[in-house]
């Protein structure tokens, strides 16, 4: 059959049409209803707490049953400070389940717990190491250091009440004879280096309060034994509990742990323990309510002086000093602090930052850039305040 020039035409736009037709038809069938918008995935709640234990220590987590298609997955970081040693149903109560963790090693392990659904429950366990008070210092020595100690005998006599060991920090608090509203004094002396300081223990109790209506305040050192506790914003750091993603192991000096970071010492320092430098290690800071923060001290490095019980004056520079961190709020929010390499408390206003001062429950610092140490790669924070107030 022939075809001339208009009819190939012809059947060429016809075959054209059926071609369309089909795509067409293809494309329509391949349409499927909208979809109704899937909601954003939930962003967790985490639940946080903080635990202090020592090594061989248990500790019970209490939390609500879960199904058993849904049971709680329980993750421990690598840390392997502390270990699960027992699950079982809570005896006393069939809906309930408990896990008991032991303190195993030295250091901090955080503990999450999470069943498949948008709330998370995190625990950070400090782990210390029990000092023997046998093989350090008795009750009597220590009671005639802080006889001796002119810090401790300028601010009031000792009082005869028995005095107290603690085994973790390995020091001895023993209660001291001087007046100021609100506050309980103590002199403080180390075991291993049976150097001596005062701890006021201040809590803002004024006379003619009851413990219900006042506001809860942290200790206040004080320079002098004739000073007063300052109006205005308070040292809250004493209020919170104090944990951090690593820290160097206890040695005859004494503990690294986070809570040497607010103990009002800048002999006792937090010293991470991570191989390199210790940038993006960190110190978390947990209060039991909010507070209300206008500024934030720093001392930076391992700023303890030179004594007879072999500390060098050269530890701040031999150690890192902490250059540059991030300061990370409950809310989320965060500064950039920036510090020089010298020694003492270098304070950081938030007062005047956009939205300061800055409500929250918890400050974390993490490490950004140091100054490096002359001769080891350790960074160390001997001290942190937290100026404000509690709301």
């Amino acid at each position: 059959m022939h075809f001339g020039t208009w009819q190939l035409r012809t059947l060429l736009t016809f075959a054209l049409l059926l071609l369309a037709v089909g795509v067409l038809g293809g494309c329509i069938t391949a349409v499927q209803p909208t979809p109704s918008p899937v909601p954003a995935t939930a962003v967790p709640v985490i639940e946080a707490h903080a635990a202090d234990i020592r090594v061989g220590d248990l500790f019970t987590v209490t939390l609500p049953a879960r199904p058993a298609d849904r049971p709680w997955a329980v993750t421990v970081s690598s840390d392997a400070a502390v270990e699960l040693a027992a699950r079982a149903p809570d005896p006393a109560n069939a809906s309930q389940e408990q896990f008991t963790f032991r303190g195993i090693a030295f250091g901090s392990s955080q503990v999450v717990f999470s069943d498949n659904t948008p709330q998370e429950r995190v625990y950070n366990f400090s782990v210390c190491v029990p000092l023997a008070v046998g093989d350090l210092l008795t009750e009597a020595q220590a009671r005639e250091i802080a006889a001796k100690a002119d810090v401790c005998a300028q601010t009031g006599a000792l009082r005869e009440t028995a005095a107290v060991y603690n085994d973790c920090s390995g020091a001895w608090w023993i209660d001291l004879a001087a007046e100021k509203p609100g506050c309980n004094p103590a002199c403080v002396v180390n075991a291993s280096s049976q150097a001596a300081e005062v701890n006021w223990r201040c809590t803002g109790l004024l006379p003619g309060e009851t413990p219900a209506a006042a506001a809860v305040q942290p200790e206040t050192p004080a320079p002098t034994a004739t000073s007063t506790p300052p109006a205005g914003p308070q040292n809250l750091a004493s209020l919170a509990t104090a944990t951090a993603s690593s820290a160097l192991a206890a040695d005859k000096w004494g503990n690294y742990t986070a809570p040497s970071a607010i103990d009002g010492s800048l002999s006792t320092p937090w010293c991470e323990a991570v191989s390199g430098a210790g940038k993006a290690e960190w110190i978390l800071l947990t209060f039991p309510g909010s507070v209300e923060i206008t500024e934030i001290g720093f001392s930076v490095g391992y700023d303890r002086e030179a004594d007879d019980a072999g500390h060098r004056a050269g530890l701040f520079t031999e150690n890192n000093r902490v250059k540059t961190a991030t300061l990370t709020f409950s809310d989320g929010r965060q500064a950039m602090a920036t510090f020089t390499g010298a020694r003492g408390i270098q304070k950081i206003s938030l007062a005047d930052a956009p939205g300061g001062p800055i409500l929250t429950t918890s400050v974390k610092v993490t490490v950004d850039e140091v100054f490096p140490g002359t001769r080891f790669n350790d960074t160390c924070i001997a001290e942190i305040q937290v100026w404000g107030e509690v709301k």
